[in-house]
């Protein structure tokens, strides 16, 4: 299986729940305190700008603006990035080729909690 196959299949997995994921953790207030606090720790150390991969519904992208870092969400899913940008219009671009972001200098990487995503056709 090719990653551009990988890709669509987590893409389409996601685009199917979208507007329920959207809905249950869409906003920073439905985070836990304690996830909160870690991200907004581990903010307060950074000296540049921070891409937030699968930035999902773009509230942690947000959050980090709101404390001063540069941050732009990045996620394959339409539906996220659409409603990225109604929590934080600013900062949200689109990359929904999945291809990496050559030659973009940054000081921090925020990634979503799930880390794997299986293919099952």
């Amino acid at each position: 299986m090719t990653d551009a196959r990988a890709l669509d299949g987590v893409r389409a997995s996601y685009r199917t729940r979208a507007e329920e994921y959207i809905a249950a953790l869409g906003s920073i207030t439905q985070a836990h305190p304690d996830d909160v606090s870690l991200i907004r720790q581990w903010a307060g150390s950074l000296d540049g700008p921070v891409i937030d991969v699968g930035c999902g519904p773009g509230q942690w992208t947000e959050l980090l603006r709101s404390m001063g870092v540069e941050a732009c969400g990045v996620d394959p899913v339409p539906e996220f990035i659409e409603s990225a940008g109604h929590v934080s219009p600013r900062t949200v671009s689109r990359r929904s080729s999945g291809a990496p972001e050559r030659g973009l200098r940054h000081s921090g990487r925020r990634a979503g909690l799930v880390l794997t995503h299986p293919y099952r056709p």
